[in-house]
């Protein structure tokens, strides 16, 4: 099985203090950077484990870019010494505040696919992503964006939808797109409180479907294909026989598997309360994904409820995000099977009123 490791460089250190992130409660002002014998041990664990001829990184955080430029230049110098001629591709998902020109210049010399956390207009954004001292973050990010888009830099983003801006789809969409931001997704926040309780900041099922339903709506009156949309991309080529590829819609979350700055070894770094996986100190990543707690997180995530092996949908769903589930069924299922219903009659309506070839935006923008 192809595997992507989700590094935290950092471990949960980061400049900024999210009322909605899930390492809030922690203390997120000491920086544990994985140090260099670690992280050569993971790339060369990395290649043994997947010897496949290309691999992905996917560094992340807290906020990755506080390990340093030259910790990611001997991320190179390893990938290098143990992956040969392979394609290696790096992301990277930032929030921005730290996006210098340096970082930018190296970001391009490197070939990394770069995200940034941006929750739309500032009084959406600073909300909830404030520093430590409860200061917004919006106007910085958005200086060095504006900076990086004039170095040559194409980035894309990632908006958290939640209860303060999923009532706004338009103003979202309407930002991005002003600001010239062609390739954006959206996390849908849900999260829990030690009883199970939704978290004040979460959003309703009811929410999920009127906010992705809209957004869909815009989407396909402004017909570019130059404007990717991480979920309608997936839902909608998923509709005309293109490989989903989004892990919460294909169903792939055992391919992930978050590596903290430490060696523990989880599986996606949304999965905070999941058991441990092993350690890269005591094991390989190899034997990692051969052992018992491996397989049994791979059964869980592929256990389905029987209503959803007999839905229209299993192939654009697979029971959404693990994260996302209540006693192994997906919180959001009634709404994402309404969103279904709205791009599934979307689509029929053009597929009965235009001939084949006036599909051709849409077949671009899903290429």
């Amino acid at each position: 099985m192809r595997i992507v490791p989700i590094i935290k460089t950092v471990g949960v250190a980061c400049n900024l203090k999210c009322r909605y992130c899930w390492f809030n409660p922690l203390d997120q002002s000491k920086v544990e950077r994985m140090p260099p014998a670690l992280l050569e041990k993971l790339v060369r664990d990395y290649a043994e484990a997947d010897d496949c001829g290309s691999y992905q990184f996917i560094w992340h955080g807290g906020e990755p870019l506080m390990a340093g430029i030259d910790f990611f230049r001997t991320a190179l110098a390893f990938q290098g010494r143990y992956m040969g001629g392979a394609k290696v591709k790096n992301v990277i998902q930032t929030n921005g505040t730290m996006l210098t020109p340096k970082w930018v210049k190296f970001f391009l010399d490197a070939g990394f696919k770069v995200g940034v956390s941006l929750d739309g207009p500032r009084e959406f954004h600073d909300a909830f992503r404030v520093t430590p001292r409860g200061a917004g973050s919006h106007d910085r990010i958005m200086k060095n964006l504006v900076s990086a888009r004039e170095l040559g830099l194409k980035f894309s983003v990632i908006a958290t939808v939640n209860k303060a801006n999923v009532g706004a789809p338009d103003d979202l969409f309407d930002f991005f797109v002003a600001n010239g931001i062609n390739s954006f997704g959206f996390n849908m926040v849900f999260e829990t409180d030690s009883d199970g309780i939704p978290m004040p900041f979460s959003i309703s099922t009811e929410d999920y479907a009127e906010f992705q339903c809209r957004i869909f709506d815009r989407w396909l009156e402004r017909d570019d294909p130059k404007l990717r949309i991480r979920h309608i991309d997936s839902i909608v080529g998923g509709m005309l026989g293109v490989p989903v590829r989004s892990c919460i819609y294909a169903g792939t979350c055992q391919r992930f598997l978050n590596i903290n700055s430490d060696g523990d070894v989880y599986p996606c770094e949304r999965l905070t309360k999941a058991e441990r996986l092993g350690n890269l100190h005591e094991s390989s990543l190899g034997e990692i994904v051969r052992a018992k707690p491996y397989h049994a997180h791979c059964a869980m995530t592929n256990d389905l409820p029987s209503d959803c092996k007999s839905c229209r949908f299993l192939n654009v769903c697979r029971n959404g995000c693990t994260h996302h589930r209540i006693d192994g069924k997906l919180y959001f299922c009634e709404g994402r099977k309404r969103v279904f219903c709205h791009i599934e009659s979307a689509l029929s309506r053009i597929v009965r009123t235009r001939k084949a070839s006036s599909l051709t935006p849409i077949s671009v923008a899903l290429a």
